[in-house]
């Protein structure tokens, strides 16, 4: 069986579609290598789920948050924020509380051990990405932020210009 380098006939004038070429495609195959590579430490050290650390960074740094704000903060979705909370609490990493501003909302902060898990995860995950990022120079590691940034800001402004014509 032949295959056909080009099954979908490209229109004259334009380039063929290149999926390895295509940005959002790269970006993508990138972050899921660098979280499968990373969450080897974690999984594998402190028996814990890429949710998990998500939520454990969001919380180590801010807290308390609601289920809400956690999900936000950290680009999860809800019922995965849901489940994620469920086997924290249930493992002891962080605890929920009735809000001191409003009791109709509970809100969340990582206990003693949680903390603790914390604060041994985040200097191997520097380290991590520290050795990740040797390939590249001091500036082009400051350019890469400032590019990113960039392009977070457009793709924010893309979404609220579409629920505007929503």
């Amino acid at each position: 069986m032949s295959s056909d380098p080009n099954p979908v006939e490209t229109p004259a004038g334009e380039s063929p579609f290149e999926l390895d070429h295509f940005l959002p495609y790269r970006f993508n195959v990138l972050a899921e290598c660098m979280s499968r590579s990373l969450a080897r430490i974690y999984q594998e050290q402190f028996g814990i789920s890429v949710p998990e650390w998500r939520v454990l960074a969001t919380l180590g740094r801010e807290s308390p948050l609601s289920a809400g704000e956690v999900g936000s903060r950290a680009h999860m979705e809800k019922a995965r924020v849901s489940r994620t909370l469920a086997r924290m609490l249930d493992a002891g990493l962080i605890n929920r509380q009735v809000d001191a501003r409003d009791n109709r909302v509970a809100v969340l902060a990582l206990t003693r051990r949680g903390q603790d898990m914390f604060r041994r995860i985040a200097p191997l995950a520097r380290a991590w990405e520290a050795e990740m990022l040797q390939v590249l120079d001091a500036g082009e590691v400051e350019r890469l932020h400032e590019l990113l940034d960039r392009l977070l800001a457009r793709l924010r402004g893309m979404r609220a210009g579409s629920d505007d014509a929503d």
